[in-house]
């Protein structure tokens, strides 16, 4: 079902190509009825906007703001232009690609040919922003950042063996990795031919 953005002052709704819900929700860390509903979506916008000088790439509303942050009851919405949001996704911006993987709430054909071949937008290079991202929201965890003194142990541990996953998968001196009673044993690659092993 398409969601009705234009109570918030969305002027482009006829235009809407796709949205879901992102956030802890998203990511299966909403505790309970106590987060709110982050949306997320993309629009095209009409030839007069695209060729004109205003520029009009994103809109960003929210119910909260008030002190002590957000409620259950609270809506934020994250919109962007299809072109703000490819040029975005190019880089490895984690929040911009995630829409290719994210369940959808609502999309349309066009949103389909893109989500359709989402290797089109993944490159090598996006690593880093990926890492850097998994840090500050591995620091938010702990406290360190943001909102101090909230600390999710149960999503800790989870979030620690997702980042050292992608660390391995990305290191080509780590064959493989195995988690055993809750430890990680590295074994490294095999020594190159011709190298002499000093410690056998």
């Amino acid at each position: 079902m398409k969601p009705d953005f234009s109570q918030y002052g969305f002027v482009h709704q006829e235009n809407l190509i796709m949205a879901c819900i992102g956030g802890s929700q998203a990511h299966g860390a909403k505790l309970g009825a106590t987060d709110d509903t982050d949306w997320y979506g993309l629009y095209t916008l009409p030839p007069t906007k695209v060729l004109g000088l205003e520029r009009d790439e994103h809109f960003v509303f929210t119910t909260g703001g008030k002190f002590g942050g957000n409620g259950p009851l609270d809506v934020d919405v994250c919109l962007y232009t299809l072109m703000k949001w490819a040029g975005l996704a190019a880089k490895g911006n984690p929040s911009a690609l995630h829409f290719l993987f994210a369940p959808l709430e609502f999309t349309t054909k066009t949103w389909e040919q893109f989500s359709a071949r989402p290797e089109l937008f993944l490159a090598k290079s996006h690593v880093k922003p990926f890492l850097r991202f998994t840090d500050d929201q591995m620091k938010r965890l702990l406290g360190q950042k943001g909102q101090k003194n909230v600390h999710r142990a149960e999503l800790e541990d989870k979030q620690t063996w997702i980042r050292h996953e992608v660390r391995d998968a990305c290191n080509p001196s780590v064959r493989r990795s195995e988690r055993v009673d809750g430890a990680r044993t590295h074994h490294a690659a095999e020594t190159k031919p011709g190298r002499v092993d000093r410690n056998p």
